[in-house]
């Protein structure tokens, strides 16, 4: 005999029971349809997970409980049909000078009608994202049920981890382990939970089924990815990851036990799979609390590249706004960048000076300031105004703003308290800058949404080369520097890129520095139009406009002779430079003097000398990179 099991690899609400309750009514009437007998919900599919202090409410345990009679009455008719459904159930109990919880985390065996059977799960996770001690009291039975003669473990979740929960079940009777889930999702997690469920099938001897949700809730994300497991741990079945879909396994009984099949879907690779979960999470943020849209601050840099392609995929174009916010140091390969990536997506853009808003600031702060250097200050009151400025237009039409500050930023402190952290929702804030970079170029690669080829523009796509930068550089301590990496503009230009703005520029630093050595998170990558004032008392060239000095992009850690994995000064030629300190957005400038980058620099002899040329550009404020220029060898 074969059982026809199906997961109900779906996207739930938190606190729309109404509307879960129809979607599991909706699955499981196809399923029957389909020859199915057993249908399998996810964890606390009726509420969704997860519903965080609701769970104290009465009123809310009460509309759970009146939906879960919902399915059960849509049931009715569909016979030999069983659904297991998540749930919370009870409330505390109360005397005249104590509350006692009495509140489960439950799993409901339902079948034409009628509660059959139920499971209060044992293992309350209480570390990173999970609370649950605070909501729930522990069971401490196994639930076994059977439908069309085979005999059904139930764990919810972290019971599967522990191997109390499954020896229990087995005692009890069970021929098959189905565990109800709500996993979030971060990098690796499928096969760490693969892994934890092969431990259970080995200790036990029973074959397992997985059944897993899909959605993002607030910071989190499930991206479904529901399996079975053999009796020997081997994997028979595997659902797709990121979408809403029945997953169907058969269970067939033999005189050798039960035997699971199913199809296995193809795994994505670890850039799509961060690619989808950071779409599902913000579309569903997005969807679920009912924004009609969203905006960010577009700057032409790389993050705020990345976080408008994830929402354009996320939403639709149509759903998407970006404002270009130029001040007086924004540098024009800045605006170049925003508006062909805003053409690209075809999204609403918007170019609005603060330059007004700016001189203002600086006008009321003149006595104030008399006598001072630029530094910090004045590049944080150019985010603040932004910053402003996005809260404005989403108080007044309603869209979110969508935050583009990396992980790396957040981590080093290269950020801006009420400027670029102001807004609803941070897309990447726990995504490092390298793998912004490594997002960037799978997103080129892959057009998963259908909504753009090649979205994010690169560095060198909106300028012509010269047949020999395009060559690969010789082997000798004095070869042109990036010659296979990124290249300049035939004539010098006069503005530049800022340092970590072109989705090339960080990666190719890695070509460059010694093979002994480690690239470590640069302390000043950010992706706002302006770098860091620098000393206004430097000396520039004539004819070109161009600082006199060059600028480190990246830190390095040094891990050979001497280094021992410490943060190091980083020999570049004959020089030196060190890298800068944090002051609250901006750290200090890196630099090297050098008399005069329109001419030869002469690098020294050591292997080490290879690195990555940043020129200065006194008059925007940006960087652009000099290595490959004829008068820079």
């Amino acid at each position: 005999m074969t059982l026809k099991i199906c997961v109900a690899q779906l996207n739930f609400v938190v606190g729309d029971m109404q509307g879960n309750a129809q979607k599991i009514i909706d699955c499981a009437k196809q399923a029957y349809a389909d020859g199915v007998r057993l249908v399998l919900t996810p964890e606390l599919s009726i509420c969704g997970y997860a519903a965080e202090d609701l769970f104290l409410r009465s009123s809310f345990i009460q509309a759970c409980d009146d939906a879960l009679k919902t399915v059960a009455q849509a049931l009715v008719g569909l016979k030999d049909l069983h659904v297991v459904v998540g749930h919370p159930v009870g409330d505390d109990a109360r005397t005249k000078s104590v509350a006692i919880q009495r509140r489960f985390n439950m799993a409901t065996v339902l079948s034409e009608g009628q509660m059959i059977a139920q499971y209060a799960k044992r293992e309350l996770p209480n570390y990173q994202v999970f609370d649950e001690r605070r909501y729930f009291t522990p069971g401490d039975k196994p639930c076994v049920f059977e439908v069309q003669g085979v005999r059904i473990g139930l764990l919810i979740c972290e019971d599967a981890w522990f191997e109390a929960p499954a020896q229990d079940s087995k005692a009890a009777g069970a021929q098959l382990l189905a565990v109800i889930n709500a996993s979030p999702f971060h990098v690796g997690k499928g096969d760490e939970r693969e892994q934890a469920m092969r431990a259970r099938v080995q200790q036990t001897g029973l074959p397992l089924i997985y059944a897993h949700l899909v959605g993002g809730q607030d910071e989190v994300v499930f991206e479904g990815r529901s399996f079975a497991l053999a009796s020997d741990g081997a994997l028979v079945g595997r659902a797709k990851s990121f979408e809403v879909q029945p997953f169907t396994v058969s269970a067939q009984t033999t005189s050798a036990g039960l035997t699971l099949s199913a199809d296995i879907a193809e795994e994505g690779s670890l850039e799509s799979d961060l690619w989808h979960a950071l779409v599902l999470g913000v579309r569903d943020y997005i969807g679920k609390n009912g924004f009609p849209g969203a905006l960010l601050g577009l700057s032409g840099g790389i993050d705020s590249a990345l976080v408008l392609a994830i929402a354009v995929d996320a939403l639709g174009a149509d759903k998407v706004r970006a404002v270009m916010m130029p001040s007086p140091y924004t540098a024009e390969i800045s605006w170049v960048d925003a508006r062909e990536m805003a053409k690209r997506l075809q999204v609403r853009y918007d170019e609005v000076s603060i330059v007004p808003e700016f001189e203002a600031f600086l006008a009321s702060l003149k006595s104030d300031f008399a006598g001072t250097a630029l530094d910090a200050t004045e590049e944080n009151i150019q985010a603040r105004i932004r910053g402003t400025m996005l809260m404005a237009l989403s108080n007044k039409f309603g869209a979110i703003v969508l935050t583009t500050g990396n992980k790396s930023e957040m981590a080093t402190g290269y950020c801006t308290l009420y400027g670029d952290m102001a807004g609803g929702f941070a897309v990447i804030k726990d995504v490092a800058k390298t793998l912004v970079f490594q997002l960037a170029r799978w997103r080129n690669l892959h057009n998963p949404y259908g909504t753009c080829d090649h979205p994010i523009p690169e560095l060198g796509s909106h300028v012509r080369y010269r047949p020999h930068q395009q060559a690969t550089g010789g082997t000798t301590a004095r070869r042109k520097l990036s010659a296979s990496g990124p290249t300049v503009l035939d004539e010098p230009p006069t503005t530049g890129h800022k340092i970590g703005e072109c989705g090339g520029l960080l990666s190719h630093f890695a070509h460059l520095v010694p093979r002994a050595s480690h690239l470590a998170p640069a302390t000043n990558v950010g992706d706002s139009e302006d770098n860091a004032p620098v000393e206004k008392r430097q000396a520039k060239d004539r004819k070109t406009g161009i600082n006199r000095n060059f600028v480190a992009a990246v830190s390095v850690q040094q891990h050979g002779r001497g280094g021992h994995g410490r943060e190091s000064s980083i020999p570049v030629g004959r020089h030196h430079v060190t890298p800068g300190n944090h002051r609250d957005r901006n750290t200090d400038t890196i630099t090297r003097r050098h008399p005069d980058p329109s001419r030869d620099v002469v690098l020294g002899d050591e292997p080490s000398a290879n690195f990555l040329l940043l020129a200065h550009d006194h008059r925007t404020g940006s960087h652009r990179d000099v290595s490959n220029s004829p008068r820079c060898h």
